[in-house]
């Protein structure tokens, strides 16, 4: 138990390192208002997050048998795909908010892409949980952030050092974190078609967790506005450079609590 602690801490430890160590490198390419648009774009997806999955994923390791656990794994992913759908077609149908966000720098494309992604990394993190993988899961925290840091200065260099830069680098970084548990995941004979769980059981399951949707994730989405509301109201009343200055701080100060949690 205290090696599989130590292996989460340790994993936790240094891609908090990467990414306060990558803040020095990228606070000299990039200016504030840069950082103040991948905030917005961040605090947005985070508001979504504590629903994509609808919870279900917290249930997986607790699941009292492999049949549960691999249904569990399956109804997060329909939802993860579902909640990204609707992102989507809020993205195109909502014209003010969609004005409202491009004229921050955020890419509206690629928030329901973001939300999926985050959805599976949950989804994946918590099954190799479940099966005591902490090595991997740390090895995927660990080079999602390394990947965002090199493809954010690669951008800066080649390309434009703005916000579109840090969120692809962002986005890349989280999908390469997916793709490395999904590989992983695969190559020891775990894929959804192995699962073979039937929509009759699915049914059955999503009423027996039925708390998780309609208690838990409401309560995760007030906690997380609420800590993302500074993001939305610097943005509206200051611009983007005071945002980023402040997320920033943020980050730094959150390192001593991200790695305790």
């Amino acid at each position: 138990m205290y090696s599989d602690i130590a292996r989460l801490a340790s994993g936790t430890v240094a891609a908090s390192s990467v990414a306060i160590g990558g803040s020095l490198i990228l606070t000299r390419m990039f200016d504030p208002s840069a950082f103040g648009g991948l905030a917005v774009f961040i605090a947005v997806v985070a508001a979504v997050t504590p629903i994509i999955n609808l919870r279900l994923d917290l249930a997986i390791p607790l699941a009292t048998s492999s049949e549960e656990a691999r249904g569990l794994v399956w109804l997060s992913c329909m939802s993860a795909l579902l909640v990204s759908m609707i992102a989507w077609l809020v993205a195109l149908l909502v014209a003010p908010a969609k004005l409202a966000l491009e004229s921050s720098q955020i890419p509206v494309a690629l928030i329901p892409l973001t939300l999926l992604l985050t959805g599976l990394l949950g989804v994946l993190s918590y099954w190799n949980s479940r099966l005591s993988r902490f090595g991997l899961i740390a090895a995927a925290k660990v080079l999602q952030q390394v990947v965002t840091l090199v493809v954010s200065v690669a951008l800066a260099l080649f390309a434009e050092a703005t916000a579109l830069s840090l969120i692809a680098g962002y986005v890349i970084g989280l999908a390469t974190g997916v793709g490395l548990l999904l590989v992983v995941s695969a190559s020891r004979g775990w894929t959804l078609a192995s699962f073979g769980v039937s929509a009759v059981y699915l049914r059955r399951l999503a009423r027996q967790h039925k708390a998780f949707p309609l208690l838990d994730s409401w309560s995760g989405v007030i906690n997380v506005f609420s800590a993302q509301l500074p993001n939305f109201v610097l943005a509206v009343a200051y611009g983007n450079t005071v945002v980023g200055s402040y997320a920033l701080s943020q980050r730094v100060l959150g390192v001593p609590s991200s790695v305790l949690g």
